[in-house]
């Protein structure tokens, strides 16, 4: 049975390196843990940041009012593999992130993470602390003889792995496991491109990687011979025909080796889409955004503003829905097209009967909302 000095020294790095490895992925965030070893062991909590707080009614009626939690879990053998984890499913929790599994080593571990709003999607720290589940189980399996101590500095660097992970298992669910495209090279490629300047700017367009197998359902406008197929690896190449597609509804199509030909919407087939957008970029799945990229990392960021606050300003005003819907929408596109050019901006949202005086230049007459009528 692990002391409780290793069972600590095994959170508190496995914490440690979630947290920073989620931090550099996303905003600043915290992780907490639950875990009990055995059946009938009590459980833990390790929660150093507070994490968990505000949830304890919630919590309690999970762990402590019934016992459903464990219910259906079977206690495996002590000579079972570690990497055999049975998942846990998510616990629901608003604002949270949470993922578990039961092994032969730990009986029971849910980690968590926060929930940020501003998240393109949750699939890659799901896989994140998937893998914490697994480093965890191994680290308990190998004890304090063979500890090696890397757990917490590979989940520090695990962003790409995350990418990776979450690329996968959606190819599995579409393709099956025999998808030929290789994730790792993709992944290696776009950010090499995104650095890749040409004539001092930043690259534009989209780089489509499809199953070679689907190349032929794809309506191709342009295509290379098959001796003059540019390589992927060769950045500043690729950043050059991505000219060919800058600002257009046009693709550049890989097949993970190297550049196809160009090709046009829609692309109906389970692909993945590099969208270079300048400064930063998009990797996508089909339509949904899974991460985004810039200065040669990934990260969760949505690039853009979700103006809560403007969204909860509009609410303590007496209009009707519609009207409240269509302003902040107008809101929000004039605030992402001045993020999307880099340019400051400062809009004033005045809904009183009489409009305040404001310093700058006024129209005449001055432009007016209609709201609807039914």
């Amino acid at each position: 049975m692990p002391t409780t000095s290793f069972i600590n020294r095994c959170i508190r790095e496995t914490l440690n390196g979630l947290r920073d490895g989620l931090s550099l992925f996303s905003k600043p965030s915290r992780a907490a843990v639950i875990f009990s070893l055995r059946r009938k062991q009590q459980l833990q909590i390790c929660d150093p940041q507070n994490l968990l707080r505000g949830y304890e009614p919630k919590l309690k009626n999970i762990y402590l009012e019934n016992s459903d939690w464990k219910k259906n879990i079977e206690e495996k053998k002590p000579d079972y593999s570690f990497n055999l984890i049975d998942p846990l499913a998510n616990l629901q929790l608003d604002g949270l992130i949470s993922c578990g599994g039961s092994s032969a080593p730990v009986f029971y571990q849910m980690w968590f993470t926060e929930h940020h709003p501003n998240l393109c999607s949750t699939g890659p720290t799901e896989c994140w602390l998937e893998h914490a589940v697994l480093r965890f189980s191994h680290d308990i399996a190998n004890d304090s003889n063979l500890y090696t101590g890397i757990s917490g500095s590979f989940l520090r660097e695990y962003s790409s792995h995350a990418v990776h992970d979450y690329i996968v298992d959606k190819a599995n669910k579409s393709l099956g496991p025999d998808c030929q495209i290789r994730i790792y090279p993709v992944l290696d490629a776009v950010l090499g491109i995104s650095k890749t300047n040409e004539e001092g700017v930043r690259p534009f367009g989209k780089l489509t990687f499809i199953e070679p197998r689907f190349l032929g359902e794809i309506h191709f406008l342009a295509r290379f011979q098959a001796s003059e197929k540019p390589l992927l690896s060769n950045f500043k190449h690729v950043r050059k025909l991505l000219q060919a597609v800058e600002y257009s509804t046009h693709h550049l199509v890989s097949d993970g080796t190297t550049i196809l030909g160009i090709a046009t919407d829609p692309i109906r087939q389970f692909h993945i889409t590099a969208d270079f957008q300048g400064r930063f970029g998009f990797l996508k799945d089909n339509d949904e955004v899974l991460c985004s990229f810039q200065d040669g990392s990934y990260s969760s960021n949505t690039h853009r503003a979700k103006l809560f606050e403007v969204e909860e300003a509009l609410l303590d005003f007496e209009i009707d829905t519609a009207t409240r819907n269509d302003l902040f929408k107008i809101i929000a596109a004039l605030v992402h097209y001045a993020e999307d050019n880099t340019f400051g901006c400062t809009f004033v949202l005045d809904l009183a009967k009489t409009p305040a005086d404001t310093a700058g230049q006024s129209l005449t007459p001055p432009l007016i909302f209609m709201t609807r009528t039914s």
